[in-house]
């Protein structure tokens, strides 16, 4: 009895896990891709100076 309750738990959180890697890799790939590429052109333009330079508070992200 115990250990059916214990495997319907372990199903249902497999479930509820796969569903949710589901979800994410069908919604945020493209959210991944479009604010990956925008901030490794941004990173890119500016280089390093953004950490010493008043660069990162003039470039829009």
């Amino acid at each position: 009895m115990i250990l059916n309750i214990l495997i319907l738990i372990i199903l249902i959180f497999i479930n509820f896990l796969f569903l949710l890697i589901l979800f994410f890799s069908f919604f945020s790939f493209r959210f991944l891709f479009f604010f990956g590429f925008r901030f490794f052109f941004w990173f890119s333009k500016s280089g390093f100076n953004f950490i010493l330079t008043d660069d990162v508070h003039n470039s829009r992200i």
